[in-house]
Protein backbone atom coordinates (compact mmCIF):
# COMPACT_ATOMS: atom_id res chain seq x y z
CA UNK A 1 0.00 0.00 0.00
CA UNK A 2 1.47 3.26 -1.03
CA UNK A 3 0.43 5.10 2.16
CA UNK A 4 1.25 3.13 5.12
CA UNK A 5 0.56 4.12 8.93
CA UNK A 6 2.25 5.94 10.40
CA UNK A 7 3.21 8.46 7.66
CA UNK A 8 6.10 10.93 9.14
CA UNK A 9 5.52 14.72 8.50
CA UNK A 10 7.48 17.34 10.13
CA UNK A 11 8.97 14.70 12.86
CA UNK A 12 5.45 14.00 13.86
CA UNK A 13 4.00 10.32 13.15
CA UNK A 14 0.17 10.75 12.14
CA UNK A 15 -1.79 7.36 11.60
CA UNK A 16 -4.83 8.88 9.80
CA UNK A 17 -5.03 10.74 6.82
CA UNK A 18 -7.77 11.53 4.16
CA UNK A 19 -8.41 12.77 0.73
CA UNK A 20 -5.58 11.15 -0.83
CA UNK A 21 -5.19 12.87 -4.32
CA UNK A 22 -2.38 12.19 -7.13
CA UNK A 23 -0.71 14.88 -8.65
CA UNK A 24 -1.13 14.91 -12.71
CA UNK A 25 2.20 12.97 -13.46
CA UNK A 26 1.50 10.39 -10.53
CA UNK A 27 4.84 11.02 -9.00
CA UNK A 28 3.44 12.34 -5.96
CA UNK A 29 0.41 11.49 -3.80
CA UNK A 30 -1.52 14.68 -1.56
CA UNK A 31 -3.33 14.19 1.29
CA UNK A 32 -4.62 15.68 4.12
CA UNK A 33 -3.86 14.73 8.19
CA UNK A 34 -5.15 16.48 11.15
CA UNK A 35 -1.75 18.59 12.43
CA UNK A 36 -3.22 21.17 14.31
CA UNK A 37 -6.22 21.82 16.72
CA UNK A 38 -7.61 24.32 14.31
CA UNK A 39 -6.82 23.01 11.39
CA UNK A 40 -5.58 20.02 8.81
CA UNK A 41 -2.57 20.48 6.61
CA UNK A 42 -1.90 19.08 3.34
CA UNK A 43 1.39 16.37 2.90
CA UNK A 44 2.74 15.20 -0.21
CA UNK A 45 4.44 11.63 -0.12
CA UNK A 46 6.45 11.81 -3.23
CA UNK A 47 5.53 8.10 -4.80
CA UNK A 48 9.37 6.92 -5.87
CA UNK A 49 11.00 7.94 -2.20
CA UNK A 50 7.84 7.00 -0.02
CA UNK A 51 8.90 10.25 2.01
CA UNK A 52 6.77 12.72 3.05
CA UNK A 53 6.80 16.77 3.69
CA UNK A 54 3.96 19.32 5.11
CA UNK A 55 3.06 21.63 2.31
CA UNK A 56 0.36 23.80 4.05
CA UNK A 57 -2.79 23.91 6.45
CA UNK A 58 -5.97 23.57 5.04
CA UNK A 59 -9.08 22.79 6.20
CA UNK A 60 -9.94 21.12 2.91
CA UNK A 61 -7.74 21.20 -0.72
CA UNK A 62 -8.13 19.67 -4.14
CA UNK A 63 -5.39 19.10 -6.44
CA UNK A 64 -6.14 20.92 -9.60
CA UNK A 65 -5.80 18.27 -12.17
CA UNK A 66 -5.40 20.32 -15.54
CA UNK A 67 -5.55 23.77 -16.80
CA UNK A 68 -3.24 26.83 -16.03
CA UNK A 69 -2.70 26.23 -12.44
CA UNK A 70 -2.19 22.16 -12.89
CA UNK A 71 -0.68 20.29 -10.02
CA UNK A 72 -1.67 23.80 -7.96
CA UNK A 73 -4.27 23.66 -5.20
CA UNK A 74 -7.37 25.19 -4.42
CA UNK A 75 -6.99 25.17 -0.31
CA UNK A 76 -9.75 26.09 1.93
CA UNK A 77 -7.85 27.54 4.86
CA UNK A 78 -9.08 28.83 8.42
CA UNK A 79 -7.47 32.30 9.16
CA UNK A 80 -7.70 34.28 12.16
CA UNK A 81 -9.64 37.66 11.72
CA UNK A 82 -8.67 40.74 13.42
CA UNK A 83 -11.30 40.71 16.05
CA UNK A 84 -12.94 37.33 17.38
CA UNK A 85 -12.87 34.31 15.37
CA UNK A 86 -12.08 32.67 11.88
CA UNK A 87 -12.97 32.74 8.18
CA UNK A 88 -12.71 29.34 6.08
CA UNK A 89 -12.07 30.92 2.52
CA UNK A 90 -10.26 29.44 -0.23
CA UNK A 91 -6.78 30.24 -1.83
CA UNK A 92 -4.90 29.36 -4.91
CA UNK A 93 -1.46 27.94 -3.65
CA UNK A 94 0.92 26.59 -5.76
CA UNK A 95 2.74 23.18 -5.70
CA UNK A 96 5.01 24.16 -2.65
CA UNK A 97 2.13 25.55 -0.77
CA UNK A 98 2.73 28.96 -1.61
CA UNK A 99 -0.38 31.12 -1.56
CA UNK A 100 -0.41 32.93 -5.42
CA UNK A 101 -3.95 34.09 -4.74
CA UNK A 102 -7.83 34.66 -2.92
CA UNK A 103 -10.36 32.50 -4.97
CA UNK A 104 -13.13 33.44 -2.67
CA UNK A 105 -15.17 32.43 0.28
CA UNK A 106 -17.34 30.23 -0.72
CA UNK A 107 -18.49 27.23 -2.96
CA UNK A 108 -19.91 29.49 -5.81
CA UNK A 109 -16.37 31.51 -5.96
CA UNK A 110 -14.39 28.43 -6.53
CA UNK A 111 -16.78 27.61 -9.33
CA UNK A 112 -16.16 30.84 -10.83
CA UNK A 113 -12.59 30.22 -10.59
CA UNK A 114 -12.71 26.35 -12.30
CA UNK A 115 -14.78 27.77 -15.14
CA UNK A 116 -12.28 30.36 -15.86
CA UNK A 117 -9.31 28.58 -15.33
CA UNK A 118 -9.66 24.91 -15.23
CA UNK A 119 -13.22 24.30 -17.32
CA UNK A 120 -16.74 23.64 -16.76
CA UNK A 121 -17.07 22.13 -13.29
CA UNK A 122 -20.01 20.12 -14.73
CA UNK A 123 -21.52 18.01 -12.33
CA UNK A 124 -19.10 18.49 -9.16
CA UNK A 125 -21.50 21.77 -8.73
CA UNK A 126 -24.77 19.73 -7.55
CA UNK A 127 -22.48 18.13 -4.97
CA UNK A 128 -22.67 18.69 -1.53
CA UNK A 129 -21.51 18.23 1.91
CA UNK A 130 -17.64 17.79 3.08
CA UNK A 131 -16.59 15.33 0.13
CA UNK A 132 -17.16 17.94 -2.18
CA UNK A 133 -13.81 19.09 -3.39
CA UNK A 134 -12.83 15.74 -4.14
CA UNK A 135 -15.05 15.94 -7.33
CA UNK A 136 -12.96 18.72 -8.26
CA UNK A 137 -10.16 16.87 -8.56
CA UNK A 138 -11.63 14.28 -11.05
CA UNK A 139 -12.31 17.60 -13.69
CA UNK A 140 -9.99 17.25 -17.04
Amino acid sequence: MLLDSPVEVKGRRFYDFDAPQFSAKKDYVYFQIAFAATSGAIARLTVATKQSIFVAAAVDFSVIPAGRYKDYFIAQQRRAKLGVGYYDWFYLLDSNGKEVGVIGGDQRDVYNFLDTYVGDPGSCRSWNGPAWMTCVNQLH
